[in-house]
């Protein structure tokens, strides 16, 4: 899947919260590509306040920031606000297929031997 930066300066992170350090930033309209999604399953306070909400989507990406490659997470929302967006990878095509005729070459040494057509019943 991919992921497309919404918000300008958007930092990934070695971790899916902000308390993690920042190792890169990515400016809006970026497209990079994630592994993997994250959900937050609880709501994380510190000292500061809250920090993480129960929903909260991280994605983990694998990107070039300034000429070096990088592996780290980013928020697609945060806190209730949404900063980047999924965008799923295509599909392999399953509507409007239609198998008509397929054509089976029996091979010895590299020629021909024997030619079948198979039709669907």
């Amino acid at each position: 899947m991919k992921i497309k930066i919404l918000r300008g300066a958007l930092r990934l992170r070695n971790g899916h919260d902000t308390a993690s350090d920042n190792i890169a930033s990515f400016e809006t309209g970026t497209i990079v590509t994630a592994a993997e999604t994250w959900t937050a399953p609880e709501q994380l306070q510190n000292a500061n306040g809250v920090y993480q909400l129960v929903g909260d989507v991280w994605a983990r990406v694998i990107a070039d920031a300034n000429g070096r490659a990088v592996n780290g997470w980013v928020a697609v929302k945060h806190m209730g606000q949404i900063y980047s967006e999924v965008i799923a990878d295509d599909p392999a095509p399953t509507d409007n297929i239609e198998i008509v005729k397929a054509v089976v070459h029996y091979r010895r040494g590299g020629d021909d031997v024997y030619t079948q057509e198979l039709y669907p019943q």
